[in-house]
């Protein structure tokens, strides 16, 4: 699938080029109303004897800089040929779909999921995986069936099941093929006509369609009933039809109907198609939990306007309000007035809140008492600090404090994970470039502290985290004043061990260098220019060095591709 090996490539190349840039000027952020991510399926076997469960696990990484609340993974098992658009394709069958609540994903963490199908008999078979995060599309979107991942898979043995199957080309609600969308007024009944083939050799009866209408997509849709259909027999090697109808919902959005055909109880054949209820509305697209590394919480959304792309409507004057609950107790509740939002606009909210042990963010848009979109999340916030620490460890922290006149330094040692204090292990030594002065075994201490009578020197802390198996060089300048770093590697810091002096400049406060520069004794040494901090100059621009005008061309064309290929996609 050439479209998703492009998708694919354009994600390493944009991971590729935020590397090359600080954090500080090129983040994640939330600017987009897509999730990025990398998901994959894995088959715990390519051919399975018939009768065995179909097994395997889905793994998503979250590329994002905020966990990823709301993570559904819809998986469908299929018999044919994936080609999209889906309304022109007749060789493929979705025979199964299965929806699996991943709850959250911690940025730069990955999570798996495992599944199991039943046997859906012999014969060969592709098993499609698509993500939401929230009402995002994440991997493709299983409303459309827009580019999924896929693994295909073989059944062995020679009792291949013929199945009834959806006709996807002449399938149609108000005269429309699916899942391309059609307009229709709030609450107003609209009509179609499913039409299924019976490709075997007997005569099908028992016949149901049973069809739901889901905001968004299936994932969403919770226990709502089906309406269902019966349908008369169909002929061996015949087609039948059924016309159906539905009410639109009250609310305007975009909306899958969920075609399920059946014959008896066992499900044969799903389809998809797509109503756009017409006017004004705003939504919840995106939504990020800001602040773990502190506990200094924030939630961050990107609402998106109407979806409705016939008419572009605005929608003026409503509320957002989030709120808070700590074991079904209201703790907080922040309401805003947006003036305007227009068709496809999107408006990036922020909410700061000093709450630091809560169970439940939920969100809700209202206007004159009328609810638009909603909903809950429910967090175990323990869960989401201690993987966090899991994935982000906390390092041994250092202050010290020097008496002159005494010559005593005063060294502390902490090592603060996201809950408190945590107890550490570590090996301590005091050194210049040429001897050790102080060294020490802490065992078992959460705070260490100690009182050292030395000279006024230069010195180096060394520090043996034995629990992470990591060293920290950490210059102690008493005599001179450099730039403290603290956590570094032992190999990036042979300068500052070997005692080797800056043969350039060290640039004042508010000052930075131009160019790279290199760790030493005495600082951080420039052999360029020292600039203003925040000042940019055409000299700046001449001195970018040429992989990075490259990396920052193939980020825009990145982007215009990527630009282009939503523009194309269904919403």
């Amino acid at each position: 699938m050439n479209h998703e090996k492009n998708k694919i490539f354009l994600k390493i190349i944009t991971l590729c080029i935020l590397t090359l840039f600080s954090v500080n000027v090129f983040s994640s952020s939330l600017i987009s109303f897509e999730w990025d991510e990398l998901t994959s399926i894995e088959l715990d076997k390519k051919e399975y004897e018939l009768n065995e469960p179909i097994t395997g696990k889905i793994i998503f990484a979250n590329l994002e800089e905020f966990p990823s609340l709301g993570t559904k993974i819809v998986l469908h098992l299929a018999q044919g040929i994936y080609d999209y658009p889906s309304q022109l394709n007749n060789l493929d069958n979705i025979i199964s779909e299965k929806i699996i609540d991943m709850d959250f994903v911690l940025a730069g963490a990955k999570k798996e999921a495992v599944f199991s199908f039943e046997n859906p008999g012999s014969g060969e078979f592709r098993l499609d995986g698509y993500v939401w995060v929230v009402k995002s599309k994440a991997l493709g979107a299983s409303n459309i069936f827009y580019y999924p991942v896929s693994k295909n898979f073989v059944v062995k043995g020679d009792n291949e099941k013929q199945r009834l199957v959806i006709n996807r080309k002449l399938t149609v609600f108000e005269e429309t093929s699916g899942p391309v969308g059609f307009l229709i007024n709030p609450s107003e009944e609209f009509t179609g006509k499913i039409v299924i083939n019976n490709p075997t050799t007997q005569e099908k009866n028992n016949i149901v369609v049973g069809l739901k209408v889901c905001e968004w997509a299936s994932p969403f849709c919770d226990e709502k009933e089906e309406k269902r259909f019966e349908v008369n027999n169909i002929p061996s090697n015949g087609q039948g039809y059924v016309n159906v109808n539905l009410i639109a919902p009250s609310i305007p959005s975009a909306y899958e109907i969920s075609i399920n055909l059946y014959s008896g109880e066992e499900l044969e054949s799903v389809y998809k198609n797509r109503v756009i209820v017409k006017g004004g509305t705003a939504k919840i697209r995106k939504i990020g939990l800001g602040g773990i590394a502190d506990r200094n919480y924030s939630i961050n959304m990107v609402m998106l306007g109407s979806p409705d792309h016939f008419t572009y409507p605005e929608f003026e004057d409503f509320d957002l309000k989030v709120l808070l609950y700590n074991e079904n107790n209201l703790i907080l509740e922040e309401n805003i007035k947006i003036e305007k939002i227009s068709a496809g606009e999107s408006i990036f909210q922020e909410f700061n809140f000093d709450k630091d042990m809560f169970s439940k963010i939920c969100y809700l848009i209202s206007k004159n008492n009328v609810t638009y979109d909603e909903g809950c999340f429910e967090l175990d916030l323990n869960q989401i600090l201690y993987e966090y620490e899991l994935l982000h460890p906390p390092k041994i922290e250092v202050e010290y404090n020097y008496d002159e006149f005494s010559k005593n330094l005063e060294l502390e040692l902490t090592k603060k994970s996201v809950t408190g204090l945590r107890e550490f292990n570590a090996r301590i030594k005091l050194i210049d470039s040429d001897k050790s002065y102080y060294s020490k075994t802490i065992e078992n201490q959460s705070y260490f502290k100690e009182n050292i009578l030395i000279e006024k020197m230069d010195l180096f802390l060394v520090i043996d985290d034995v629990n992470l198996k990591q060293q920290q060089v950490i210059p102690i300048n008493l005599k001179t004043k450099g730039n403290d770093i603290y956590g570094e590697s032992l190999d990036s810091q042979s300068n500052l061990v070997s005692g080797k002096k800056c043969s350039g400049k060290v640039c004042p406060v508010n000052h930075v260098c131009d160019s790279k520069t290199e760790l030493t004794i005495d600082g951080e040494c420039c052999y360029t220019n020292c600039v203003e901090s925040g000042v940019f100059s055409i000299e700046n621009l001449i001195q970018i060095p040429l992989i990075t005008w490259i990396a920052l061309i193939l980020m825009i064309v990145a982007i215009v591709i990527t630009f282009e290929a939503i523009k194309k996609r269904g919403k």
